[in-house]
């Protein structure tokens, strides 16, 4: 069955009262074939705008012509469903313009007895493909693009009995794999990731956050982790990090600010942690090691015991800013 969801562009005026608004204006509208889910997304940028949809399929429209549609459609593997939960990253060019476009899909066989495989794609703006990239287990949420055109994939790969994870580097230029971390089957589930690239002693390092995600965020047990770009050759020039073992399980991506110094988690029991202040994160970025601890705060943001938050939470500075303003949709608040 094929669904139809729209992409809407709209308009709001505000009445005499300020916290009132009008119904709003539709401006315009564009019917895409296909559905959306958790993880896919609407992102604007320059005169396009980019959607993914749960069939894997990338829409590309033209803000000008705006009901014109252009669209990338995966070759699907045979004997498989291909599924996205990701949206788009842009990669980018010396000159600052877009290149072209990287999300992640999802290879599930019809036949449970084989093995859940992922695909990377890079699409250019015509919709036409650039390049694809596989990967074993099941892709966590949406690529990103750090410095040299490196981008980073959190994914699950099932090993023996454990559902383990894992943070692959690709090469933007060939697609090629040049590191994968961690190297062993003792850390995992990971959540999805959020990534800085930031300025150390005058040298330009990516830095990914994620949190584990044991029980599909539902778990008491969880860590927060950090994989973090250094010295040396393949797996051995990124250097993955326990920063902390004491949040909770989550399911949503950490929100991290600019210099990936404090960042903020959503966890299991409806529990918001910050690391922050004197127990930021500075201190593992300069020695490269974790083990920090407790957040410097937590709190508990609904009555419900065991649900984990699943608002999204954006890139803040503060966390009163954090709590306040940046939460979308938590339960129970």
């Amino acid at each position: 069955m094929r669904f139809l969801f729209a992409l809407v562009a709209v308009l709001w005026t505000t009445t005499a009262l300020a916290e009132y608004l009008e119904e709003p204006k539709v401006l315009w509208s564009v019917d895409l074939p296909g559905n959306t889910k958790k993880g896919n997304a609407v992102v604007a940028k320059d005169d396009r705008i980019f959607v993914t949809s749960d069939n894997g399929s990338l829409y590309i429209v033209d803000r000008a012509l705006q009901t014109n549609a252009t669209l990338f459609d995966p070759t699907p593997l045979d004997g498989s469903t291909t599924s996205c939960e990701s949206g788009v990253t842009f990669v980018e060019g010396d000159d600052g313009a877009v290149e072209y476009v990287v999300y992640a899909i999802v290879d599930t066989p019809n036949d449970t007895s084989l093995e859940t495989t992922s695909r990377v794609l890079g699409v250019n703006l015509d919709g036409s493909l650039r390049w694809d990239a596989s990967l074993p287990g099941t892709a966590v949420g949406t690529p990103f693009v750090g410095s040299n055109q490196r981008i980073y994939m959190i994914y699950n790969e099932q090993t023996d009995d454990n559902l383990v994870g894992r943070i692959s580097v690709l090469d933007g230029e060939n697609a090629q794999v040049v590191a994968t971390q961690p190297n062993n089957n003792d850390v995992g589930p990971f959540g999805p990731a959020t990534g800085r690239t930031v300025a150390r002693d005058g040298e330009t390092m990516d830095v990914i956050l994620f949190g584990e995600s044991r029980r599909e965020g539902f778990s008491q047990s969880g860590a927060l982790y950090m994989l973090m770009s250094s010295d040396g050759e393949g797996d051995e020039s990124y250097n993955f990090i326990i920063v902390s073992d004491s949040p909770r399980s989550v399911t949503t991506r950490p929100a991290v600010n600019a210099d990936a110094t404090e960042v903020y988690l959503a966890q299991q029991a409806s529990r918001l942690g910050g690391w922050t202040g004197q127990d930021d994160l500075s201190g593992v970025l300069q020695n490269g090691e974790g083990g920090i601890g407790d957040p410097a705060w937590n709190l508990a943001v609904g009555a419900d015991g065991n649900n984990p938050l699943s608002g999204e939470l954006f890139d803040c500075d503060f966390p009163w800013k954090l709590t306040i303003e940046c939460m979308v949709s938590p339960p129970h608040l």
